[in-house]
């Protein structure tokens, strides 16, 4: 049987009542499965360039994916980390990026398209060739089947934007 991983309700459920001594191997195997939790992810491998514009976009500097375990990284179109198992996550994302010169960019979480409160950061960039790095933590509530991206926009339209590297991963912690 394969291994599931499971949120916290059904997880509790395995465990009820273990007075006629009922656990086995299977229960056993899934609770490990499930507390060490689900994971992936997405990486920039070398630069992209990206044409940002003050209306937000799908950032789409991912061009791998990191191994996974309870997520599903896409870095094909989609550049999402869509998860399997509902839960809290911690998420991350980080860029080292050059643009415009006398631009700022901001980069923003989504989940399911929509803006997750607090999770906008920008890079001020004052010339052109400037490195600059930006970094996001966000602690969500995901339902299973959520699709988590990230999302650019600059102060002017038509901004030049490079990501030089860049990770985006997302990890279960409850």
């Amino acid at each position: 049987m394969a291994d599931t991983q499971r949120d916290l309700a059904a997880l509790q459920t395995l465990f009820a009542n273990n007075a006629t001594g009922a656990i086995g191997a299977q229960q056993l195997r899934d609770f490990l499965v499930s507390t060490f939790g689900g994971y992936g992810g997405l990486y920039s491998t070398g630069a992209s360039v990206q044409t940002v514009n003050i209306a937000a976009a799908l950032l789409t500097a991912w061009t791998a994916a990191f191994p996974a375990s309870g997520t599903t990284p896409d870095a094909g179109a989609l550049k999402q980390v869509a998860v399997t198992v509902a839960g809290t996550y911690a998420v991350e994302v980080q860029a080292t990026a050059t643009a415009t010169a006398g631009r700022t960019v901001t980069l923003e979480l989504r989940k399911n398209g929509v803006l997750v409160t607090g999770t906008r950061v920008s890079q001020k960039f004052a010339a052109a060739g400037d490195v600059e790095s930006v970094s996001l933590f966000a602690i969500v509530t995901l339902a299973a089947g959520d699709l988590l991206t990230v999302y650019a926009s600059a102060d002017v339209d038509a901004t030049s934007y490079t990501v030089q590297q860049g990770q985006f991963t997302v990890r279960r912690v409850g």
